[in-house]
């Protein structure tokens, strides 16, 4: 680690956006990637945290003998350093503006929802392939246990990923431009994107205001991953956006990462593991119209896997090897294939009863590739709704 003696940093050494924190220190993770260390109030004033746990959502012991356990995060990991007392940690990005997620209907390629908020790169050839499914509903939350597991990526600029997505279908709903895509949500999973954020898996938050776009002069506070837009507000210590967990080992351990979404005083908090970590303030979604927005509540949510395609073309059609999940199909069950369970989300604001995921909608682009299965309102109190979700692409 490595320690400045002025709180100012100049934009040579940080990405723009950040130019006006004030780094107290820095880290060097195993793996390359560099965190920055803040004072928590060099992000401006911060909300207070929810004042209760999301139900049922304390982490279990590591030492307990389960049949899956919680993973842990790299901070807890022996020889790594962290920053003063009163700083928190921020991963240093690299996404570039012409990188980030846009509109499905923008790239050719098999028949999706139109609706889905699926991640395709702008200037690249390929496709999204997906996993999963969507239900419809009021809400004021939502959030799941995902099993962690490394995929192994085909290309670099494949990437591969598991998450939930709470959203708000017409949050930026302008009449003057009824056909221009107007979704707001916000985005938590775990994610492998070689090209831009390294090959380990690794938890992930997005969010978008506006729809999901390739052609903003301006992404702060609009659109983006992690802390490589102003948007994210960081309160914990120990777990940030950006941070890698133990991996499961396909027929050895399993290890599970907990996180959910929560609208509390309009802001979007996120608990990951056994703590709020940060949240989306309500004012990003706003836009002088609160009631309609994702600043007052979401009506639908997804849950899926999901791999970008880098490889296809129309003349290559048959596309990558990259592993979603674990690689394995869904039918190989526990310890090989990848699940999403628990999957809950909060209907009424301020009540913290949580109830089941039900959908009977299936999103799956190429089932001979990635498929799912769902086993929604199970009954099983370890499991609830849930779904094995994965494949090995290309075979």
């Amino acid at each position: 680690m490595s320690k400045n003696n002025s709180c100012g940093v100049t934009e040579a050494q940080v990405p723009q956006q950040r130019a006006q924190w004030e780094i107290s220190a820095t880290t060097t993770l195993p793996d390359g990637r560099t965190i920055d260390w803040i004072p928590i109030c060099s992000q401006g004033e911060i909300a207070e945290l929810p004042a209760e746990p999301p139900p049922n959502m304390q982490a279990r012991s590591v030492h307990e003998q389960k049949a899956d356990m919680p993973a842990v995060p790299e901070l807890e990991m022996e020889g790594i350093e962290k920053g003063p007392p009163g700083t928190v940690p921020v991963l240093r990005g690299k996404i570039e503006p012409n990188k980030m997620f846009a509109p499905s209907q923008s790239k050719p390629g098999p028949p999706l929802n139109d609706s889905m908020p699926v991640s395709p790169i702008p200037g690249t050839s390929g496709i999204p392939r997906v996993a999963g499914s969507h239900q419809i509903v009021k809400n004021f939350g939502a959030g799941a246990d995902f099993s962690t597991f490394a995929p192994e990526m085909d290309q670099s600029d494949d990437y591969s990923l598991i998450e939930i997505i709470v959203e708000n279908d017409l949050g930026a709903f302008d009449p003057s431009r009824p056909r221009e895509d107007s979704r707001q949500a916000v985005e938590v999973g775990w994610v492998v994107y070689p090209s831009l954020l390294g090959t380990s898996a690794q938890l992930f938050t997005f969010f978008t205001t506006c729809g999901y776009k390739n052609d903003l002069a301006d992404y702060n506070d609009k659109q983006g991953w992690n802390s490589d837009v102003t948007g994210w507000i960081q309160t914990d210590d120990l777990i940030f956006p950006g941070t890698v967990f133990e991996n499961s080992v396909v027929g050895g351990d399993q290890y599970k990462i907990t996180a959910r979404w929560r609208l509390d005083n309009g802001n979007w908090w996120l608990w990951v593991r056994d703590r709020w970590i940060g949240y989306y303030p309500a004012k990003l979604f706003r836009r002088g119209r609160p009631h309609c927005t994702l600043s007052d509540h979401a009506d639908g949510i997804y849950v899926y896997g999901q791999v970008w395609d880098s490889k296809w073309t129309t003349a290559n059609p048959a596309g990558t090897k990259t592993d979603m999940g674990s690689g394995r199909f869904p039918t190989e069950g526990f310890k090989y294939s990848s699940y999403i369970k628990k999957i809950k989300f909060q209907p009424h604001q301020g009540d913290q009863y949580l109830q089941d995921f039900d959908s009977t909608v299936a999103l799956t682009s190429d089932r001979t590739k990635y498929d799912a299965e769902f086993h929604f309102k199970s009954g099983s109190s370890e499991w609830g709704s849930y779904m094995w979700v994965g494949g090995p692409g290309r075979l």
